[in-house]
C-alpha cells in the first residue's frame, strides 16, 4: 500500500486520509490523479506548440509493430522478472475461446504486484524500473507487443490482503481517444482542441481505473495470483493469432522455460466454450551438481523440465570489466548500448545439453527465452547470453563485438565444464561431453581456442569416450580412432580396440555426433582415419588386415560374435 499511498502524495491537490478506506479505493485516485496530471501537461503543451506528444505517438506505433509474432513471449519475461531471483515462481497462461471472433488471454504472475514504478514503465515508451541486467527485459518496449492482439488490454494487480476473492490493487486499462477528449474538455479544453490533443497523446500515457473483472480474473486472484495481464480478443485475426502463439509456447522445439530460473512452473492452457481442449504444464526443477574442478564464478546444474526432460546446465558469471569493454567496442554500431555502461547485476553466459542419448533436432540461441530458428547455436545444446538482439529478442548481430564476446565466453563456458567433468570423474554421461565440445561450422575455432586458453589444447586434451576395450575412458584426438566402415561379425569395435591397443570413439555416440567429432578432429589436422601422423599405426593396420582376412574366409565358431 506504501507504493499508492506515495502515489498520491506525489500530486497536488487536497485528498481525503486514505486510512480505513479499501485499498482499491485507494489505488483507483492515485490512476486518477495520475491521468489528470498527465492531461493537463499534454493540454499546457499543446497551447504551448509543443510537438512531444506527436512524436512519441509515432514511436508508439513503429514499436508497437515489431513484436508481431512474439506477444506472449513478450509478457512472459515480464512476468518472470517479477518474481525475485531467488523465488520458485509461478506463471499460469489461460486462453478462453468464447467463439469464432470473441476470447481473451491472460498471463499471470505471483510475484510482486504492480507498484507505482511499474505503471511508470509502461505508460513510458523505451524506459524501464529494472536496472540493466536485473533481470529479462530492460527497455519497457515489450509490452506494446499486446497491440498485434488488442487495444484494450487491462491489467489487475493484488493489494496487500492477497489472495482474495479480486484483485484490489493496481487494477487499470488505458483510454480511448474518444475519452481523453471528454476529460480534457472536463478540464477546460474546448472540444476542437480537445479532439486535437486526445488524437496526438499515446493511449499508454492515460490510464483509467477499472473495477469489474471476469470470472476467470477472479479465479486467479483466489489462487494467490498477483498481477494478471488480460487481452480481450475481438476479432477472428486476433484469436487465430493467440491461439497460434500459445501453441508455439507448448510446442517449441527449444524448451522455453529451460534459462527461466525464477520459475518452477508454467502452466498453459486453452478453453474453449468451457472446454479445456489443451493444458500443460512446464515444470522446471533444478539440482546442483558438485564440480570441484570448477572455478568458484562457474555453476553446474542438472536441470529436469516437464517429462523427466532433463540438461546439464553450466552457468559462467563473467567478469564485470570484460563485459563492459565489450560493449563499449559496441556502441558505433549500436548506439542503445550507451544504457548498459549502467549494468548493475550481473553478466551470465549459460550452456545447455541434453543429459542421455538424445540429440538436439534445433539447438537455439537464446536471450533468456529462445530466439527465432535462425539463431542456431554452434554446438549441439543450447545457449543463453544476454546478446544485444534486435527489438523483438528474434536475432541478433553476430559480428557484433558484444556479441563476439558472448560466444567466446560460451566456448569458455563448454570446454571448462568438459575438463572438470572429465578430470573430477563426474557421473555425466559421455554424450553430453561430446555436446559440450564438438562446436560446428563458423564458430569451431571458438572452441578450439577455449582449450587452448585453458591450456589443454584439443589435440591433447583426454576427453572423447573410447569403447571399454580401450586404454581408458577418455581419449585425445592424438590416439584417437574412429570405428572404420568394416561390415562384419568376427570383429567388433572391443576387440579392435584390445587386441591393437588403440582408442576407438565409442559407436554409442551416434551418427549425428559422429559427424561433429570427425569434423573437429579435421580442424586441427587429426583426422580419426588412420594415418602417418597418428599411432600406434601399424599394431592398427595388422589387425585391419587380419579382419579383412576374417571376412574373406567367413570364419565361425570361435571367431563369431563372441568377439
Amino acid at each position: 500500500m506504501h507504493e499508492i499511498v506515495a502515489d498520491l502524495a506525489a500530486h497536488e491537490g487536497p485528498f481525503e486520509p486514505v486510512l480505513d478506506r479499501p485499498n482499491s479505493t485507494i489505488a483507483a485516485e492515485a490512476i486518477e490523479r495520475l491521468t489528470h496530471s498527465q492531461l493537463e501537461h499534454a493540454l499546457d503543451g499543446h497551447r504551448r506548440g509543443l510537438k512531444v506528444y506527436e512524436s512519441l505517438m509515432s514511436l508508439n506505433e513503429v514499436i508497437g509493430t515489431q513484436y508481431g509474432e512474439r506477444v506472449l513471449f513478450e509478457l512472459l519475461q515480464n512476468a518472470h522478472d517479477a518474481h525475485s531471483p531467488d523465488e520458485k515462481g509461478e506463471i499460469t497462461i489461460r486462453l478462453i475461446v468464447h467463439g469464432k471472433e470473441s476470447g481473451e488471454l491472460l498471463v499471470a504472475n505471483k510475484g510482486r504486484p504492480f507498484s507505482s514504478s511499474n505503471l511508470e514503465a509502461i505508460r513510458n515508451i523505451g524506459t524501464s524500473d529494472k536496472e540493466i541486467g536485473e533481470g529479462i527485459g530492460n527497455k519497457g518496449l515489450g509490452f506494446r507487443s499486446v497491440e498485434a492482439l488488442t487495444d484494450d488490454v487491462h491489467i489487475f494487480s493484488a493489494g496487500p490482503t492477497a489472495p482474495a476473492s479480486k484483485f484490489d490493487g493496481y487494477c487499470f486499462r488505458f483510454a480511448t481517444t474518444g475519452e481523453i477528449a471528454l476529460r480534457l474538455e472536463a478540464i477546460g479544453a474546448d472540444p476542437a482542441t480537445a479532439a486535437v490533443v486526445a488524437s496526438n497523446i499515446p493511449r499508454y500515457l492515460v490510464p483509467l481505473p477499472v473495477d469489474e473483472q471476469s470470472e476467470e480474473v477472479r479465479r486467479l486472484a483466489g489462487q494467490g495470483y498477483a498481477t494478471v495481464v488480460c487481452l480481450p480478443l475481438v476479432s477472428e485475426h486476433a484469436v487465430q493469432l493467440a491461439r497460434k502463439q500459445v501453441a508455439a509456447v507448448l510446442q517449441h522445439a527449444a524448451p522455453v522455460q529451460l534459462f527461466l530460473d525464477r520459475l518452477t512452473s508454467l502452466d498453459v492452457a486453452v478453453v474453449a466454450l468451457g472446454e479445456v481442449t489443451e493444458r500443460k504444464c512446464l515444470s522446471r526443477r533444478v539440482e546442483p551438481v558438485d564440480a570441484p574442478g570448477l572455478p568458484s564464478n562457474f555453476r553446474m546444474e542438472r536441470v529436469t523440465l516437464e517429462a523427466e526432460s532433463a540438461f546439464l546446465l553450466v552457468r559462467q558469471t563473467l567478469p564485470k570489466v570484460a563485459v563492459l569493454s565489450a560493449v563499449r567496442e559496441s556502441i558505433a554500431a549500436a548506439s542503445p548500448l550507451k544504457r548498459w555502461l549502467a549494468w548493475k547485476g550481473d553478466a551470465v553466459v549459460s550452456v545447455a545439453v541434453p543429459l542421455g542419448s538424445t540429440t538436439l533436432s534445433a539447438p537455439r540461441l537464446y536471450n533468456f527465452l529462445p530466439m527465432d530458428d535462425q539463431a542456431v547455436s554452434p554446438m549441439a545444446g543450447h545457449i543463453d547470453a544476454p546478446f544485444f538482439a534486435d527489438i523483438d529478442r528474434r536475432s541478433l548481430k553476430p559480428d557484433l563485438p558484444l556479441n563476439r564476446y558472448l560466444i567466446k565466453s560460451a566456448a569458455e563456458t563448454a570446454a571448462t565444464a568438459v575438463l572438470a567433468i572429465v578430470d573430477d570423474d563426474l557421473p555425466m554421461p559421455e554424450n553430453s561431453v561430446i555436446d559440450l565440445a564438438a562446436w560446428s561450422g563458423a564458430h569451431m575455432q571458438r572452441i578450439i581456442a577455449a582449450f587452448q586458453a585453458l591450456k589443454r589444447p584439443l589435440t591433447t586434451a583426454a576427453i572423447w569416450p573410447v569403447v571399454s576395450g580401450g586404454t581408458s575412458r577418455w581419449a585425445s584426438f592424438k590416439t584417437l580412432y574412429a570405428w572404420p566402415e568394416l561390415r562384419t561379425k568376427q570383429l567388433t569395435p572391443v576387440h579392435l580396440a584390445s587386441v591393437a591397443n588403440v582408442d576407438i570413439l565409442s559407436g554409442a555416440i551416434g551418427e549425428a555426433r559422429l559427424v561433429r567429432v570427425k569434423a573437429l578432429a579435421g580442424a586441427i589436422s587429426l583426422p580419426l582415419a588412420p594415418t602417418d601422423a597418428k599411432g600406434p599405426l601399424m599394431n592398427y593396420r595388422s589387425v585391419m588386415s587380419d579382419a579383412e582376412r576374417l571376412c574373406s574366409s567367413n570364419l565361425r565358431g570361435n571367431h563369431g560374435a563372441g568377439y
